[in-house]
């Protein structure tokens, strides 16, 4: 199999992660550069594969052609869109024959069979691709937990290996999946329970302490209330604050005190929080207060490792970033200590001049949480 470094004289086609939420954020942009730049300097054509958005059928706004000035503009080359829609053969002439040497094909999800549930569907539609090209490089970390069709089924056709990213995510991530430095402390926020409650659980045999915010906490807090009356202690009693009108996922509720009753000292929740009162009259948490920011940091204060996943607040509402800023500014000054951030929101949520002091910045999203709780 090739690496990265051995690909010469090839037509190369490259399953980028160009999911951009918009056109003005162009961080995958960026983080793709590299592999794309030293395919170049191996004398390649690079033909870039993406998806974009959650499309059904053809939509204009997702058509990757939107994309092809901010290509140029980061790579400082012409990019060429091609739709291998109107034909692969045709395609693969333009590719061979024009003198650009970056290309962009159309969103692969205009094709319903990109996403199939049916392997034999998803394998017919990468067959097709393959004649575009003559090794695959895999720079779609993001993606990596999907199957579709040009990430999965079409790597297995064709010789390949990993981008220089998607290669810099496993070699960081493997830091804190394998060998982590203590005091380990893992932050864990964000709005879905489902999909964070197994990587709590995860966490909770490796790491000193899970310090858990935004809505996945209001769970744990009403799981934590409920286990004290069980046990004929008051709630009022403990650091346990108002969650008044917040929405609690009672069908996790059972699991959330397992995991209290079983782990209570390892996790640690909020104790007040900064409310907002909707139009409807609700009063909701919409972030961590200032007591929970400073009991936070105590926990964090000389740990030599911290992995990061979901903001700890509404953080697209100021005030409501603020538990999630002070935090980051906090850790920015904590020495010796490898910070990794698990990609998605909390990316977008943290200040980029906090950002770009954290050891690694993951573009994972899903796909981390998804190696790190395998």
């Amino acid at each position: 199999m090739p690496t990265i470094q051995t690909i010469q004289n090839s037509i190369v086609l490259l399953r980028a992660d160009l999911n951009l939420p918009s056109l003005k954020d162009d961080a995958r942009v960026i983080a793709t550069l590299p592999t794309i730049k030293l395919l170049l300097q191996n004398h390649n054509k690079v033909v870039l594969i993406t998806h974009w958005g959650r499309p059904e059928g053809f939509e204009p706004k997702w058509s990757t052609s939107n994309m092809v000035n901010l290509l140029k503009a980061r790579l400082q080359q012409e990019v060429e869109f091609i739709d291998q829609y109107q034909s692969m053969e045709l395609a693969k002439q333009q590719i061979a024959t024009s003198n650009c040497r970056v290309f962009i094909l159309e969103n692969t999800r205009f094709d319903p069979r990109e996403q199939s549930k049916d392997e034999q569907k998803r394998t017919e539609l990468a067959s097709k691709y393959t004649i575009l090209g003559d090794v695959f490089v895999d720079e779609a970390f993001a993606v990596s937990h999907r199957r579709e069709a040009t990430n999965c089924e079409l790597k297995k056709m064709l010789p390949n290996c990993l981008g220089l990213n998607y290669q810099q995510e496993i070699d960081n991530l493997n830091r804190i999946k394998f060998s982590p430095e203590h005091p380990y402390i893992v932050i864990i926020s964000g709005n879905k329970i489902e999909t964070k409650l197994p990587l709590v659980e995860k966490f909770l045999d490796k790491a000193d302490y899970i310090l858990i915010g935004g809505m996945i906490c209001f769970t744990f807090i009403e799981g934590k209330k409920q286990l004290l009356w069980e046990q004929g202690k008051s709630p009022d009693l403990e650091s346990l604050p108002d969650l008044k009108d917040s929405f609690i996922e009672t069908d996790f509720l059972p699991r959330a005190k397992d995991l209290l009753k079983n782990y209570g000292a390892k996790i640690v929740l909020p104790i007040d929080f900064a409310y907002h009162q909707t139009e409807d009259g609700k009063v909701l948490a919409y972030d961590v207060g200032n007591k929970t920011i400073e009991y936070f940091s105590d926990f964090l204060k000389d740990c030599k490792t911290v992995f990061w996943n979901g903001p700890l607040g509404f953080y697209e509402m100021p005030p409501f970033n603020h538990g999630t800023v002070e935090i980051a500014k906090f850790l920015t000054h904590q020495t010796d200590c490898y910070i990794v951030t698990g990609g998605g929101d909390i990316n977008s949520a943290v200040p980029s001049e906090y950002l770009e002091k954290f050891s690694w910045v993951s573009t994972g999203g899903g796909a981390t949480l998804e190696y790190l709780s395998q």
